[in-house]
């Protein structure tokens, strides 16, 4: 990691991290989890797994928050804190059980930020707090850095990079596949929705990590 001025006001500089450090620590920080909780390191990372690994990290864990007076699309928010732990919030309307997945894509996303930020906020007091919304859970542009850092790592923790290469190359011969398929063909459709399966993360989901891996062509 290295400080790099912030073009976005938030802060007088900001951290920048290349991808392979984002994958790395990402997948340290769940495979301690998973190891300590479970005693070995398996995929996908259930539920409940992300609620503890949240309620772990903040100082209050509310799934079922009121959102609407931050935005209609507003699926989650951290609540940074300057001296403590953050707090984080979850739309209730992701309780529902057909949106699971995007529960756990949420989950994850906040998580990024009170792993990579929330120290932020101490070195910067007045900073405002985050609220994301459908549009950057996900796929956030660089230019929000702060949303697609916070992007990147949820895809990292719910996708981790070692486990993804085997998942790949399983689904690679699976579907016959000797070169990255194109996400509009056939082949990449089948190939997107074997990655959303095997770790319970939505279409958008696994086709963003796919494509920021290279794994997947445009």
């Amino acid at each position: 990691m290295k400080w790099i001025p912030d073009p976005t006001g938030r802060f007088p500089e900001r951290p920048f991290y290349e991808r392979d450090e984002l994958d790395r620590e990402c997948e340290q920080f769940v495979g301690n989890f998973l190891h300590d909780r479970y005693g070995k390191i398996t995929y996908p990372l259930v539920t409940n797994d992300l609620e503890v690994l949240l309620e772990q990290e903040v100082e209050d864990l509310d799934l079922w928050a009121d959102l609407s007076s931050d935005g209609l699309e507003v699926q989650g928010k951290t609540i940074f804190s300057p001296k403590g732990k953050p707090a984080v919030q979850i739309t209730l309307e992701l309780q529902d059980p057909n949106r699971e997945n995007r529960l756990r894509t949420t989950l994850a996303h906040e998580l990024g930020h009170v792993k990579l930020h929330n120290y932020l906020y101490g070195l910067h007091a007045g900073a405002p707090s985050t609220c994301c919304s459908d549009d950057v859970i996900i796929d956030a542009s660089h230019v929000d850095w702060l949303e697609w850092q916070a992007g990147y790592c949820s895809g990292a923790f719910l996708m981790p990079l070692t486990d993804l290469r085997r998942t790949v190359r399983k689904a690679k011969r699976q579907i016959g596949l000797d070169t990255e398929p194109t996400v509009l063909s056939s082949e990449g459709q089948a190939f997107i929705h074997m990655v959303k399966d095997a770790y319970l993360v939505s279409v958008d989901a696994a086709r963003v990590r796919l494509l920021q891996l290279k794994f997947l062509a445009e």
